[in-house]
């Protein structure tokens, strides 16, 4: 969906992703999620053994987290061993 906005859009989640990530601070808003079970096939909705767990969390959360478990990897591929 966010690859589909409006151009004015994306600038405005590209700012607020790069006031986040330089702060090291998300905002409230975005902290917590939902979590659920999910069932694997109709009618088990009851059997534990046949639900899996889902963790809905803020899409602008997301793009954050995501940029910084990429900042991470690269200064971790760049340390010497």
């Amino acid at each position: 969906m966010w690859q589909e906005a409006p151009a004015e859009m994306k600038v405005a989640l590209y700012q607020v992703v790069n006031q986040v990530v330089q702060n090291e601070k998300i905002p409230t808003s975005w902290e917590g999620a939902l979590n659920t079970l999910s069932p694997k096939k109709v009618g088990e909705e009851t059997i534990l053994e046949s639900t899996r767990p889902i963790c809905l969390m803020n899409t602008a959360a997301k793009v954050v987290t995501s940029v910084w478990a990429k900042q991470l990897s690269k200064s971790l591929e760049q340390q010497p061993v």
